[in-house]
């Protein structure tokens, strides 16, 4: 299996595209040009910043016990594809607070759908990068700062 095979196939990943391609469509049919598009790069804003935060500061730091182990079994073998991404079950569960939290402060199909979507988009393109800063692979996608996260996580990088 080749890595792009072997990162389409990850059950994560999966779950990620696909609930790209539901909120592509639900954008789509409750499209609404300037707050569909405000919508859609505030979801990719939001996350980034806040899986940055996440990863930084809470699964070096704080995390609950299951999450630290989780993630420390990442940082002990950072090549293993079965520690790169958090399991499906947590992806529902994010998935469900952050409809509902979304819901709850936005209260608007357009721009609610929109911020969904530039959330899980964001989120395939991190996990693209995530999978590729620890994997021996240089696509054409990767960028020189591609081991950003292992440069603050103190692993070395595969170059």
């Amino acid at each position: 299996m080749n890595y792009y095979e072997e990162f389409y196939n990850h059950p994560t990943v999966r779950f990620n595209v696909n609930m790209s391609f539901i909120g592509i469509a639900l954008t789509c049919i409750y499209f609404d040009w300037i707050r569909t598009s405000i919508g859609f790069i505030l979801g990719a804003v939001l996350f980034a910043v806040f899986e940055h935060f996440a990863h930084r500061y809470v699964h070096h730091h704080y995390a609950l016990t299951v999450l630290k182990k989780v993630h420390l079994k990442h940082h002990q073998d950072p090549e293993n594809i079965k520690h790169l991404f958090f399991s499906g079950s947590v992806g529902l569960m994010y998935c469900l607070i952050l409809t509902i939290l979304l819901w709850l402060v936005v209260r608007d199909l357009s721009i609610g759908t929109a911020m969904l979507t530039g959330t899980f988009l964001y989120h395939f393109y991190a996990q693209w990068r995530h999978y590729v800063a620890h994997r021996p692979i240089m696509p054409g996608t990767a960028s020189a700062d591609s081991n950003e996260h292992t440069n603050y996580s103190g692993i070395k990088s595969n170059e």
